[in-house]
């Protein structure tokens, strides 16, 4: 006896096979599709990452200039401390001779003090020093760059009037990329020095 269905049943299995291929195919060209904006998301957050590096900058310095005080620079210190006592005893001004001592004594123990090494970090959300304190944009007015032969200060003029400005050591080989990033966000200012700037030059500080 001939069976009849052997034709119907290739057809059925051709049909199957050109479904799969098909299917394969579709599956194929989502794979490929998903591939592609992977790569493409993968490459943008790249650049992304490359172009925040490249507006930020990082660099180590001590928290202050130190410079040495020797024997006789003590000796100044506790006799001009000493005579402003007696004026302020000849006076019968006792509290002010106690704040004369006071302050005599905070003097040396600073004289003594060795500056910390911080870490200092500029990017897009602030000056960042170490972990003790950041300033963002919206807290400063401005900054300036004071450029000296062996030590650079960055200058930041804030909007705290009881703090008004903040002094950071910055390395004579930074200025540039410095000033470029800060430009950015911050303008440049002029900045005279005060007679707290000159009494802390004049006493070491």
């Amino acid at each position: 006896m001939i069976n009849y269905n052997i034709p119907n049943k290739l057809s059925t299995v051709k049909y199957t096979i050109k479904i799969n291929i098909s299917y394969r195919k579709t599956d194929s060209h989502r794979t490929s599709a998903s591939s592609v904006q992977a790569l493409q998301y993968k490459s943008a957050q790249a650049e992304k990452n490359m172009e925040k590096h490249k507006k930020e900058i990082s660099w180590q310095a001590p928290e202050f200039n130190y410079e040495h005080k020797d024997v006789s620079w003590y000796w100044l210190s506790i006799i001009i401390a000493g005579l402003m006592i007696l004026l302020a005893i000849w006076q019968r001004n006792l509290l002010f001779a106690l704040f004369i001592i006071i302050a005599e004594i905070m003097i040396i123990i600073w004289a003594k003090e060795r500056p910390k090494t911080l870490n200092f970090k500029i990017d897009d959300k602030g000056v960042h020093i170490d972990k003790i304190r950041t300033y963002n944009y919206d807290d400063l007015g401005g900054f300036h760059i004071i450029e000296k032969d062996n030590i650079s200060e960055l200058v930041l003029k804030t909007k705290n009037r009881l703090h008004p400005v903040v002094k950071i050591i910055i390395a004579s080989i930074n200025i540039a990329k410095i000033r470029d990033t800060l430009n950015d966000h911050l303008p440049e200012v002029e900045y005279e020095e005060s007679l707290a700037d000159h009494i802390d030059r004049l006493l070491k500080f």
